[in-house]
């Protein structure tokens, strides 16, 4: 496994957490189980303590507007974490363009141990200080692609639109946002760490998603478009072009493949 060695008691979100996240009826439409009737195993994980673990992963390049870097001090947990932040300038990015993006990829069709073959459980923890949406505006926290190409044709994300809640998009196909269910009654925080945690499966027939906010089951989807396969994600600073000011923090990101327990488990 890249990133950090499996085999510690960290490896998994604690038992608790995974009991704790809210069920509502729309999951069991969607096909999404009771997460404490599976087994949760690590794919991928990385608390940005060690560099090698996004060691050959592709990484935005820095611009006259979005910044962005592994930094000491204010992490979720342990000495670091990635923040990415916009300088106040304004005009087109350079590369990569027209949205903001400041962060890693990681592209675990590159690894030798290979993709997550879906489902999968994402985790990780975001903080975003500094932004005031304008309507039509947004920040997207992650991003999630079957496609082991450049392209990233097919993406699933996690966003907080002007609105100022979080919630999936481009689903149930490429550029919609149309779900089964999606609360409107909790704001994204900003100003402290927030556990986001993403239920995706690109089944080709029955694909689905789910995300919740510190245990909360915000938004649910039906996903189509998929292969079966989780090859590359990335999380950190993705903004509307017309943003100019804010930070996100990421930390203790884990990527698990989700199956049944075993009978006698």
């Amino acid at each position: 496994m890249t990133g950090q060695p499996a085999g510690r008691s960290t490896d998994t979100p604690p038992r608790a957490e995974v009991r704790a996240l809210q069920r509502r009826h729309v999951l069991k439409t969607l096909g999404i189980p009771p997460l404490r009737s599976t087994r949760l195993t690590p794919v991928f994980r990385t608390g940005f303590e060690q560099d090698a673990d996004l060691a050959g992963f592709y990484v935005t390049p820095q611009s006259p507007l979005t910044r962005h870097e592994v930094q000491r001090g204010n992490a979720h947990r342990g000495q670091r974490a990635h923040v990415g932040w916009l300088t106040g300038a304004t005009g087109s990015e350079p590369v990569d363009g027209p949205n903001h993006r400041g962060y890693p990829t990681i592209q675990l069709q590159r690894r030798a141990a290979g993709t997550c073959r879906t489902p999968c459980l994402i985790q990780f923890w975001a903080r975003v200080d500094g932004f005031a949406l304008d309507p039509g505006e947004w920040l997207s926290l992650a991003t999630f692609t079957p496609d082991p190409s450049d392209r990233w044709s097919r993406v699933v994300t996690v966003n907080v639109g002007w609105e100022g809640w979080l919630h999936l998009f481009h689903v149930p196909d490429q550029g919609l946002g149309e779900r089964a269910f999606q609360r409107l009654d909790r704001p994204f925080p900003s100003g402290r760490w927030v556990r986001i945690t993403t239920w995706l499966d690109l089944d080709p027939r029955h694909g689905a998603a789910a995300v919740w906010q510190d245990g909360l089951l915000m938004s649910a989807a039906r996903v189509r478009g998929g292969d079966g396969s989780l090859d590359q994600l990335h999380f950190g600073l993705y903004a509307h072009p017309s943003v100019t000011s804010g930070t996100v923090r990421n930390d203790d990101i884990a990527v698990f493949r989700v199956r049944p327990k075993r009978r006698g488990m």
